[in-house]
């Protein structure tokens, strides 16, 4: 093998510089000694990247969350600069700052602003319990199981991994509405895995088909196809017809073999 040709030059400046970056990193780390530990504070590259500024980051506010939620997020700062760093472009204002006090002082003041001060007070107050306005909730809900389009498939999910001695795994998956709607949908989808993938299901898989839904349930849309059904009945023979199809035999028989 031919020796790598060594192509940087010897005399690489590695010296540590104080960028913008750190600047807004440097105020990320403050901000959970000033305000606890509701609020993460973080530097994020490529907000609005363009070629032209190819250093491009925001300093971002979080509400901290658990797992199962998106947090509330307020942009307070955006900068974008080319390798000589100033002038620097900054946001809110598209303003170009030539030098680096003037852009720490751009930080202080917009830091000090009555929107970030409120954007705090916003975040602060999603997890704080002492907030209460009042019980808005009825005093009770219907807790009696129906059976679901999803638990309909996630039964499917069981009986094929029985049915194939574990060759063939299913799973039911939440997806995305393929419509951005301000309507409440269910979408999940209905897909097949070699037995092989039970513990990542990102490996090989068909999909077989994906419902959507809203809260009334039926009608209901089936894809592909955008078929729509109209009841339980209707919906139950379509997965029994699709189940027992020529293609979903043979994909089952492709995904068998390959676990």
């Amino acid at each position: 093998m031919e020796d790598i040709q060594q192509l940087w030059p010897d005399d690489i400046d590695a010296r540590p510089i104080r960028t913008p970056f750190r600047i807004l990193e440097e105020q990320a780390w403050r901000l959970p000694s000033l305000v606890g530990g509701g609020i993460h504070a973080s530097v994020k590259h490529g907000v609005d990247y363009d070629p032209a500024m190819p250093f491009s980051y925001a300093l971002i506010l979080e509400e901290k969350r658990d797992i199962f939620n998106s947090p509330l997020a307020y942009m307070v700062v955006a900068v974008r600069h080319r390798a000589d760093i100033y002038p620097v472009e900054v946001k809110p204002g598209d303003l170009m700052l030539e030098t680096e006090e003037d852009f720490l002082d751009f930080v202080r003041e917009r830091l000090a602003s009555s929107d970030v001060r409120q954007a705090i007070q916003i975040m602060l107050a999603a997890n704080s319990p002492e907030i209460y306005c009042e019980n808005l909730l009825p005093e009770s809900y219907d807790l009696r199981p129906i059976r679901t389009p999803y638990r309909i498939l996630r039964e499917q999910e069981w009986d094929i991994k029985d049915k194939t001695n574990g060759l063939v795994i299913g799973s039911v998956n939440v997806e995305k509405p393929h419509e951005e709607s301000m309507i409440p949908h269910f979408c999940f989808s209905f897909t097949i895995h070699p037995g092989s993938a039970e513990t990542d299901l990102f490996n090989e898989g068909y999909t077989v088909l994906e419902v959507e839904h809203g809260p009334e349930i039926y009608p209901l849309v089936v894809r592909p196809g955008d078929i729509t059904l109209n009841s339980e009945r209707e919906f139950v023979e379509f997965i029994r017809q699709e189940l027992a199809s020529p293609e979903i035999r043979q994909a089952v028989r492709i995904i068998a073999s390959d676990g």
